[in-house]
């Protein structure tokens, strides 16, 4: 289990860490300075952004995926949704419109019915993606089968 100091500055803020790679050799103690930028607001104020130590990118996240905390550009991180085909993302869209209905994301289990106070349209729509994304997916599905059916009968001829 590891432990990060850290100390704001007006400018940034100061990590304080050690490390070791592939947990070989000996830990290295290593200070960071991640540094701010406060660019204006459209309509008044500012924003606090973190400049990435890697590339000098305005980023609202840094990641410890080696020495140094960057950002998911310089350690070439994808998004969940990126490594997901299209229908899967379908599929996804539709477990989570499920849930905010108030049900099971399972498509296994009936579609909940209407919460209290959302019109019948809004309920309705809802509905219709939830159905047409797992359409898509079971269909897909089918395909699939379809095609695993059909090689296996060929290797058996």
């Amino acid at each position: 289990m590891g432990a990060i100091g850290y100390e704001t500055q007006e400018n940034g803020i100061q990590l304080t860490y050690n490390f070791r790679r592939n947990n070989e050799g000996e830990w290295q103690p290593i200070k960071q300075l991640v540094l701010f930028d406060y660019p204006p607001c459209h309509y008044g104020g500012q924003r606090t952004w973190l400049l990435c130590s890697g590339c000098n990118r305005r980023v609202t996240a840094i990641h410890s995926a080696g020495k140094y905390f960057l950002c998911r550009h310089c350690y070439g991180l994808n998004y969940r949704s990126q490594n997901q085909s299209h229908i899967d993302r379908q599929l996804h869209k539709a477990q989570e419109l499920r849930v905010k209905l108030g049900g099971s994301a399972s498509s296994a289990i009936p579609l909940p019915s209407k919460p209290k106070g959302m019109h019948w349209t809004t309920y309705l729509k809802l509905q219709h993606k939830i159905i047409k994304g797992e359409m898509a997916f079971f269909g897909h599905l089918n395909v699939s089968f379809d095609k695993l059916h059909l090689l296996m009968d060929n290797k058996t001829k």
